[in-house]
């Protein structure tokens, strides 16, 4: 089973990813890039934290998560974070294209822990328009590394993942 088959958000999108970081060993992050029509996505729940940042046009998204829902005008350059463990359901009007950063829940401990001295860091549901201009940058720079190094990119995808959740 596959990195990306243990979140199983991917399964529920017509399409799959234009390019993931299966296959390349990858522990703490995962990356997918995804184009999908429009959509109406039902009720999940990932074991995953998921960043979602717009890389398409301008879409409007209805989400709902753990029950709260909120209707937003998305841009490229917005983003989204879903905590992991959450219910989550989506709808949108046209086309998306976005990348989905998925971050391990132990990992984000982990990092608590070493960093804040508590393992109890918690990523908080965060569905309006977000805009951040370095977690943009480091979900393209993970894009860019799994093209070129793809399976030898893992030592970096590690690193850009401690630094993610530093400044998450």
């Amino acid at each position: 089973m596959s990195d990306l088959d243990k979140n199983n958000s991917h399964l529920v999108f017509p399409y799959q990813p234009i390019l993931a970081s299966d296959g390349a060993n990858w522990k703490n992050i995962q990356f997918a890039h995804f184009r999908q029509p429009p959509r109406e996505i039902p009720e999940y729940v990932s074991p995953w934290h998921t960043i979602c940042l717009n890389v398409g046009k301008p879409v409007r998204l209805e989400q709902v998560v753990d029950g709260q829902k909120k209707i937003v005008d998305s841009v490229p350059g917005d983003l989204a974070i879903y905590p992991a463990y959450t219910s989550q359901q989506f709808s949108w009007d046209k086309e998306a294209e976005f990348f989905n950063l998925f971050l391990s829940p132990s990992f984000l401990a982990t990092i608590g822990y070493d960093v804040f001295g508590s393992d109890r860091l918690e990523l908080i549901p965060h569905l309006a328009t977000l805009f951040d201009p370095l977690v943009g940058q480091i979900g393209f720079a993970l894009k860019t590394s799994l093209e070129i190094d793809g399976t030898n990119s893992h030592l970096y995808a590690d690193s850009i993942a401690h630094a993610l959740v530093v400044h998450l």
